[in-house]
């Protein structure tokens, strides 16, 4: 049977492995430190008591097979987004084993539905090819406006 739960304090050691590995699946460079580790860890443990993060975790048989992040940020309100309210969804995955079950669906799901009710006005994502079928049937939109860059 699966099940679908919201991460506790309890978790806050299985959120930073689950961090851990995400960004090694998905990072063309890099590798985990222990500063790295602490600072997931302090993220963790801050956004979690201040529910400015939610983390859903999917089991099955009691092993987890799947999780997915938001958190919530603020930015200059405009025209589009009122409030100004904004959501990131982040370390979506699942176990190969069990993709194509609807389980990612169903993380993307619970975490839009947090978002929506804390009245954000957007939801953004960055994916991987694996990933943009899904939020592409969602109603995701790719972006030509949005620019980054890093900071040394």
């Amino acid at each position: 049977m699966i099940e679908y739960r919201e991460a506790t304090m309890a978790d806050l050691d299985l959120l930073v492995r689950l961090r851990l590995g995400f960004l090694d699946l998905v990072a063309d460079s890099g590798k985990a430190t222990n500063e790295l580790e602490q600072n997931i860890r302090n993220y963790f443990r801050k956004n979690l008591a201040d529910e400015n993060c939610v983390a859903i975790l999917v089991t099955m048989d009691n092993a987890l097979i799947a999780t997915g992040t938001v958190f919530f940020y603020e930015s200059v309100p405009s025209y589009d987004n009122n409030s100004g309210l904004n959501a990131y969804i982040t370390s979506m995955f699942v176990e190969p084993v069990h993709t194509h079950q609807g389980i990612a669906r169903s993380v993307l799901d619970r975490l839009i539905k947090k978002a929506k009710e804390r009245g954000c006005g957007y939801v953004q994502l960055a994916t991987t090819a694996q990933g943009q079928p899904l939020y592409t049937k969602y109603g995701f939109e790719k972006s030509d406006t949005f620019m980054s860059l890093k900071l040394k």
